[in-house]
Protein backbone atom coordinates (compact mmCIF):
# COMPACT_ATOMS: atom_id res chain seq x y z
CA UNK A 1 0.00 0.00 0.00
CA UNK A 2 2.69 2.24 0.94
CA UNK A 3 4.66 2.14 -2.59
CA UNK A 4 1.66 1.88 -4.33
CA UNK A 5 0.79 5.44 -2.89
CA UNK A 6 4.61 6.27 -4.04
CA UNK A 7 4.76 5.07 -7.30
CA UNK A 8 1.19 7.33 -7.67
CA UNK A 9 2.28 10.39 -6.40
CA UNK A 10 6.00 10.22 -7.34
CA UNK A 11 7.72 13.09 -9.50
CA UNK A 12 10.35 11.84 -10.84
CA UNK A 13 10.67 8.21 -12.38
CA UNK A 14 13.30 7.46 -10.60
CA UNK A 15 10.83 6.89 -7.57
CA UNK A 16 8.29 5.43 -9.31
CA UNK A 17 11.02 2.86 -10.61
CA UNK A 18 11.80 2.00 -6.89
CA UNK A 19 8.53 2.20 -5.29
CA UNK A 20 7.70 -0.66 -8.20
CA UNK A 21 10.78 -2.49 -7.59
CA UNK A 22 10.63 -2.35 -4.33
CA UNK A 23 7.12 -3.77 -4.16
CA UNK A 24 8.71 -6.92 -6.53
CA UNK A 25 11.23 -7.55 -3.98
CA UNK A 26 8.80 -7.95 -1.01
CA UNK A 27 6.76 -10.23 -3.33
CA UNK A 28 10.04 -12.39 -3.97
CA UNK A 29 10.57 -12.64 -0.06
CA UNK A 30 6.62 -13.53 0.49
CA UNK A 31 7.40 -16.61 -2.28
CA UNK A 32 10.64 -17.21 0.03
CA UNK A 33 8.99 -17.54 3.35
CA UNK A 34 5.91 -19.62 1.32
CA UNK A 35 3.41 -16.90 2.24
CA UNK A 36 2.09 -16.75 -1.30
CA UNK A 37 2.95 -19.20 -4.39
CA UNK A 38 4.98 -18.23 -7.18
CA UNK A 39 2.41 -18.12 -9.52
CA UNK A 40 0.09 -15.64 -6.86
CA UNK A 41 3.14 -13.88 -7.63
CA UNK A 42 3.58 -13.32 -11.13
CA UNK A 43 -0.29 -12.78 -11.76
CA UNK A 44 0.48 -9.87 -8.89
CA UNK A 45 3.45 -8.60 -10.61
CA UNK A 46 1.64 -8.68 -14.09
CA UNK A 47 -1.48 -6.63 -13.07
CA UNK A 48 0.43 -4.09 -10.61
CA UNK A 49 2.00 -1.90 -13.34
CA UNK A 50 -1.13 -1.20 -15.19
CA UNK A 51 -3.10 -0.75 -11.90
CA UNK A 52 -1.18 1.56 -10.63
CA UNK A 53 -0.39 3.68 -13.75
CA UNK A 54 -4.58 3.53 -13.59
CA UNK A 55 -4.56 4.90 -10.54
CA UNK A 56 -1.54 7.52 -11.22
CA UNK A 57 -3.69 8.69 -14.20
CA UNK A 58 -6.84 9.64 -12.07
CA UNK A 59 -4.72 11.21 -9.28
CA UNK A 60 -3.23 13.32 -11.87
CA UNK A 61 -6.42 14.01 -13.47
CA UNK A 62 -7.95 15.04 -10.08
CA UNK A 63 -4.75 17.30 -8.28
CA UNK A 64 -3.37 19.06 -11.63
CA UNK A 65 -4.95 18.90 -14.50
CA UNK A 66 -1.96 20.28 -16.03
CA UNK A 67 0.52 17.27 -15.64
CA UNK A 68 -2.24 14.99 -16.71
CA UNK A 69 -2.29 16.36 -19.87
CA UNK A 70 1.26 16.75 -20.56
CA UNK A 71 1.53 13.15 -19.30
CA UNK A 72 -1.14 11.98 -21.97
CA UNK A 73 0.46 14.09 -24.70
CA UNK A 74 3.71 12.38 -24.24
CA UNK A 75 2.29 8.60 -24.08
CA UNK A 76 3.67 8.35 -20.17
CA UNK A 77 0.49 6.59 -19.46
CA UNK A 78 2.10 3.90 -21.62
CA UNK A 79 1.19 1.02 -19.36
CA UNK A 80 -2.72 1.82 -19.77
CA UNK A 81 -4.95 0.09 -22.20
CA UNK A 82 -6.99 2.75 -24.38
CA UNK A 83 -9.90 1.92 -23.40
CA UNK A 84 -8.98 2.95 -19.65
CA UNK A 85 -7.35 5.56 -20.57
CA UNK A 86 -10.16 7.42 -22.31
CA UNK A 87 -12.73 6.67 -19.12
CA UNK A 88 -9.27 8.67 -17.45
CA UNK A 89 -10.07 11.30 -20.06
CA UNK A 90 -13.86 11.26 -19.21
CA UNK A 91 -13.04 11.71 -15.46
CA UNK A 92 -10.79 14.33 -16.33
CA UNK A 93 -12.85 16.83 -18.53
CA UNK A 94 -16.21 16.30 -16.24
CA UNK A 95 -14.31 17.25 -13.71
CA UNK A 96 -12.60 20.20 -15.01
CA UNK A 97 -15.77 21.27 -16.41
CA UNK A 98 -17.50 20.67 -12.46
CA UNK A 99 -14.42 22.92 -11.38
CA UNK A 100 -14.82 25.63 -13.75
CA UNK A 101 -18.61 25.73 -13.06
CA UNK A 102 -18.14 26.39 -9.39
CA UNK A 103 -15.94 28.73 -10.18
CA UNK A 104 -18.19 31.04 -12.58
CA UNK A 105 -21.19 30.38 -10.08
CA UNK A 106 -19.08 32.06 -7.26
CA UNK A 107 -18.44 34.90 -9.18
CA UNK A 108 -21.58 35.30 -10.32
CA UNK A 109 -23.25 35.10 -6.52
CA UNK A 110 -20.03 37.46 -5.49
CA UNK A 111 -21.63 40.10 -7.79
CA UNK A 112 -25.01 39.86 -6.90
CA UNK A 113 -23.96 39.89 -3.41
CA UNK A 114 -22.38 42.98 -4.09
CA UNK A 115 -25.05 44.43 -5.49
CA UNK A 116 -27.46 43.74 -2.84
CA UNK A 117 -25.01 45.14 -0.22
CA UNK A 118 -25.16 48.66 -2.47
CA UNK A 119 -28.59 48.43 -2.61
CA UNK A 120 -29.18 48.15 1.23
CA UNK A 121 -26.59 51.36 1.90
CA UNK A 122 -28.47 53.38 -0.62
CA UNK A 123 -31.78 52.82 0.60
CA UNK A 124 -30.09 53.74 3.87
CA UNK A 125 -28.53 56.71 2.34
CA UNK A 126 -24.84 54.82 3.54
CA UNK A 127 -23.22 54.91 -0.09
CA UNK A 128 -21.34 57.21 -1.89
CA UNK A 129 -19.86 57.79 -5.31
CA UNK A 130 -16.39 56.25 -4.26
CA UNK A 131 -17.78 53.02 -3.27
CA UNK A 132 -19.29 52.48 -6.64
CA UNK A 133 -16.30 53.18 -8.08
CA UNK A 134 -14.22 51.13 -5.94
CA UNK A 135 -16.23 47.85 -6.77
CA UNK A 136 -16.31 48.93 -10.63
CA UNK A 137 -12.05 49.08 -10.11
CA UNK A 138 -12.76 45.85 -8.84
CA UNK A 139 -14.70 44.36 -11.50
CA UNK A 140 -11.78 45.92 -14.18
CA UNK A 141 -9.59 43.89 -12.63
CA UNK A 142 -11.50 40.68 -12.37
CA UNK A 143 -11.88 40.59 -8.45
CA UNK A 144 -15.31 38.21 -7.24
CA UNK A 145 -16.55 41.45 -4.99
CA UNK A 146 -16.58 43.64 -8.25
CA UNK A 147 -18.76 45.14 -10.63
CA UNK A 148 -19.35 45.86 -14.71
CA UNK A 149 -19.17 49.27 -15.83
CA UNK A 150 -23.67 48.79 -16.88
CA UNK A 151 -23.75 47.97 -13.33
CA UNK A 152 -21.87 50.65 -11.77
CA UNK A 153 -23.64 53.29 -13.92
CA UNK A 154 -27.30 52.04 -12.66
CA UNK A 155 -25.78 52.43 -9.08
CA UNK A 156 -24.44 56.17 -9.45
CA UNK A 157 -27.92 56.69 -10.81
CA UNK A 158 -29.44 55.28 -8.02
CA UNK A 159 -28.14 58.57 -6.12
CA UNK A 160 -29.04 61.46 -8.03
CA UNK A 161 -32.24 59.86 -10.00
CA UNK A 162 -35.63 61.52 -9.25
CA UNK A 163 -37.73 58.87 -8.46
CA UNK A 164 -40.86 57.72 -10.08
CA UNK A 165 -44.22 57.74 -8.56
CA UNK A 166 -45.10 55.25 -6.84
CA UNK A 167 -47.77 53.85 -8.89
CA UNK A 168 -45.07 53.38 -11.38
CA UNK A 169 -42.65 51.82 -9.21
CA UNK A 170 -45.27 48.78 -7.99
CA UNK A 171 -45.64 48.23 -11.27
CA UNK A 172 -42.28 48.06 -12.37
CA UNK A 173 -41.83 45.79 -8.94
CA UNK A 174 -44.92 43.04 -10.07
CA UNK A 175 -43.22 42.79 -13.66
CA UNK A 176 -39.60 41.79 -12.88
CA UNK A 177 -41.17 39.83 -10.27
CA UNK A 178 -43.18 37.53 -12.68
CA UNK A 179 -40.31 37.70 -15.09
CA UNK A 180 -38.37 35.71 -12.81
CA UNK A 181 -40.11 33.00 -13.43
CA UNK A 182 -37.77 31.77 -15.79
CA UNK A 183 -35.27 30.91 -13.09
CA UNK A 184 -37.93 28.01 -11.29
CA UNK A 185 -40.55 25.58 -12.05
CA UNK A 186 -44.05 25.62 -11.26
CA UNK A 187 -43.65 24.24 -7.90
CA UNK A 188 -41.21 27.23 -6.88
CA UNK A 189 -38.48 25.21 -6.90
CA UNK A 190 -35.08 26.12 -8.38
CA UNK A 191 -34.37 24.88 -12.43
CA UNK A 192 -31.10 22.94 -12.81
CA UNK A 193 -30.50 23.49 -16.36
CA UNK A 194 -26.83 23.82 -18.02
CA UNK A 195 -24.85 26.72 -15.80
CA UNK A 196 -23.73 28.63 -18.50
CA UNK A 197 -27.43 29.00 -20.02
CA UNK A 198 -28.60 29.75 -16.46
CA UNK A 199 -25.68 32.62 -15.61
CA UNK A 200 -25.98 34.06 -19.03
CA UNK A 201 -29.78 34.47 -17.73
CA UNK A 202 -29.36 35.26 -14.82
CA UNK A 203 -26.68 38.28 -15.11
CA UNK A 204 -29.73 39.61 -18.18
CA UNK A 205 -31.98 39.60 -15.25
CA UNK A 206 -29.90 41.24 -12.73
CA UNK A 207 -28.83 44.05 -15.32
CA UNK A 208 -32.49 44.61 -16.03
CA UNK A 209 -33.26 45.46 -12.40
CA UNK A 210 -30.26 47.53 -11.70
CA UNK A 211 -31.33 49.20 -14.60
CA UNK A 212 -35.10 49.91 -13.31
CA UNK A 213 -32.73 51.07 -10.05
CA UNK A 214 -31.39 53.54 -11.75
CA UNK A 215 -34.08 55.20 -13.71
CA UNK A 216 -36.24 55.60 -10.79
CA UNK A 217 -38.60 52.86 -11.36
CA UNK A 218 -38.28 50.72 -8.89
CA UNK A 219 -37.53 50.55 -4.74
CA UNK A 220 -34.11 49.57 -4.00
CA UNK A 221 -35.71 47.40 -1.13
CA UNK A 222 -37.81 45.48 -3.94
CA UNK A 223 -34.67 45.32 -6.24
CA UNK A 224 -33.10 43.97 -3.37
CA UNK A 225 -35.79 41.29 -2.50
CA UNK A 226 -36.12 40.37 -6.17
CA UNK A 227 -31.78 40.04 -6.39
CA UNK A 228 -32.03 37.88 -2.87
CA UNK A 229 -33.86 35.76 -4.84
CA UNK A 230 -32.32 35.16 -7.71
CA UNK A 231 -28.66 34.67 -5.52
CA UNK A 232 -30.76 31.64 -4.06
CA UNK A 233 -31.11 30.11 -7.22
CA UNK A 234 -27.39 30.77 -7.90
CA UNK A 235 -26.61 28.78 -4.79
CA UNK A 236 -28.83 25.51 -5.87
CA UNK A 237 -26.84 25.90 -8.88
CA UNK A 238 -23.32 25.88 -7.44
CA UNK A 239 -24.50 22.89 -4.27
CA UNK A 240 -27.03 21.22 -6.60
CA UNK A 241 -28.96 20.72 -3.37
CA UNK A 242 -33.02 20.95 -2.62
CA UNK A 243 -32.98 24.69 -0.61
CA UNK A 244 -35.45 25.26 2.42
CA UNK A 245 -39.04 24.15 1.88
CA UNK A 246 -39.79 27.59 3.52
CA UNK A 247 -37.84 29.70 0.23
CA UNK A 248 -39.87 27.27 -1.61
CA UNK A 249 -43.30 27.93 -0.29
CA UNK A 250 -42.66 31.71 -0.64
CA UNK A 251 -41.91 31.69 -4.16
CA UNK A 252 -45.28 29.58 -5.16
CA UNK A 253 -47.31 32.27 -2.96
CA UNK A 254 -45.36 35.03 -4.98
CA UNK A 255 -46.38 33.37 -8.19
CA UNK A 256 -49.79 33.30 -7.35
CA UNK A 257 -49.69 36.74 -6.89
CA UNK A 258 -48.42 37.34 -10.22
CA UNK A 259 -51.59 35.75 -11.45
CA UNK A 260 -53.53 37.82 -8.84
CA UNK A 261 -57.05 40.00 -9.92
CA UNK A 262 -59.68 41.35 -7.58
CA UNK A 263 -63.20 42.08 -9.78
CA UNK A 264 -62.50 45.36 -8.20
CA UNK A 265 -59.38 46.16 -9.57
CA UNK A 266 -58.49 48.93 -11.62
CA UNK A 267 -54.66 48.66 -12.13
CA UNK A 268 -53.57 45.46 -11.96
CA UNK A 269 -49.95 45.31 -12.28
CA UNK A 270 -49.69 48.39 -9.88
CA UNK A 271 -51.50 45.92 -7.05
CA UNK A 272 -49.63 42.78 -7.61
CA UNK A 273 -46.92 45.33 -6.90
CA UNK A 274 -48.56 46.36 -3.80
CA UNK A 275 -49.83 42.84 -2.91
CA UNK A 276 -46.08 41.86 -3.28
CA UNK A 277 -44.83 44.36 -0.80
CA UNK A 278 -47.49 43.20 1.72
CA UNK A 279 -46.13 39.65 1.97
CA UNK A 280 -42.87 40.99 1.81
CA UNK A 281 -43.29 43.13 4.75
CA UNK A 282 -45.39 40.22 6.59
CA UNK A 283 -42.99 37.56 6.00
CA UNK A 284 -40.55 40.20 7.78
CA UNK A 285 -42.86 40.20 10.64
CA UNK A 286 -42.42 36.43 11.46
CA UNK A 287 -45.14 35.57 9.83
CA UNK A 288 -45.70 32.02 8.31
CA UNK A 289 -46.03 32.08 4.14
CA UNK A 290 -49.87 30.99 5.04
CA UNK A 291 -50.49 33.98 6.99
CA UNK A 292 -48.37 36.26 5.18
CA UNK A 293 -50.28 35.73 2.05
CA UNK A 294 -53.80 35.96 3.79
CA UNK A 295 -52.79 39.59 5.14
CA UNK A 296 -51.42 40.70 2.34
CA UNK A 297 -54.82 39.85 0.33
CA UNK A 298 -56.62 41.41 2.75
CA UNK A 299 -54.75 44.66 2.88
CA UNK A 300 -55.34 45.47 -1.03
CA UNK A 301 -58.90 44.42 -0.29
CA UNK A 302 -59.14 46.56 2.13
CA UNK A 303 -57.89 48.90 -0.30
CA UNK A 304 -59.79 48.30 -3.19
CA UNK A 305 -63.45 47.06 -1.59
CA UNK A 306 -65.04 49.81 0.64
CA UNK A 307 -67.21 46.34 1.96
CA UNK A 308 -64.32 45.06 3.12
CA UNK A 309 -64.41 47.67 6.13
CA UNK A 310 -67.89 48.56 5.47
CA UNK A 311 -69.03 45.21 7.29
CA UNK A 312 -67.19 44.03 10.33
CA UNK A 313 -67.51 40.12 11.40
CA UNK A 314 -69.91 39.41 13.66
CA UNK A 315 -71.97 42.32 13.67
CA UNK A 316 -75.38 42.51 12.73
CA UNK A 317 -76.77 43.92 9.66
CA UNK A 318 -80.62 45.02 8.57
CA UNK A 319 -81.68 44.06 5.09
CA UNK A 320 -84.96 43.99 3.25
CA UNK A 321 -85.36 40.27 3.94
CA UNK A 322 -83.86 40.50 7.28
CA UNK A 323 -81.35 40.83 9.93
CA UNK A 324 -77.80 39.43 8.50
CA UNK A 325 -74.76 38.75 10.53
CA UNK A 326 -70.88 38.97 9.59
CA UNK A 327 -69.27 35.60 9.80
CA UNK A 328 -66.17 36.33 7.18
CA UNK A 329 -64.84 37.74 3.82
CA UNK A 330 -64.93 36.55 0.16
CA UNK A 331 -61.43 36.43 -1.93
CA UNK A 332 -62.07 39.90 -3.69
CA UNK A 333 -63.35 41.24 0.45
CA UNK A 334 -66.98 41.27 0.12
CA UNK A 335 -68.82 40.02 3.03
CA UNK A 336 -70.32 36.90 3.87
CA UNK A 337 -73.94 36.57 5.69
CA UNK A 338 -75.56 34.47 7.18
CA UNK A 339 -79.46 35.06 9.02
CA UNK A 340 -79.11 36.26 12.87
CA UNK A 341 -80.21 33.96 14.97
Amino acid sequence: ELNHNIYVTAKTKAEKDKAYNDTVDLLEENVAKGVMTAEKAAQYRNNMRKEWSLDEAYYDARNNKELYDYKRDNGLYKDLYEDDLAKVETYATNLHKKTMDEYKIGIAKAQINTAIDLLDKIDKGKATLEEIDRAQVLGEIKSPDGIDSNVANSFRKMLSTRKQNPDIRLSEYAKLSAESDIFFKEDGSVKTEDVDTSLKKLKVYRDKVLQSAGEGKLNEPDAKQLLEDVGIAANILATQKAESNVETEKRKARKWMWGWKSKYSKDIDVERGRLLQEFNSAINDGKSVAEAQAIAVDRLNIALNDNRTKYIIDNNYKFPKGILRVTGYDDYGDPIFERAK
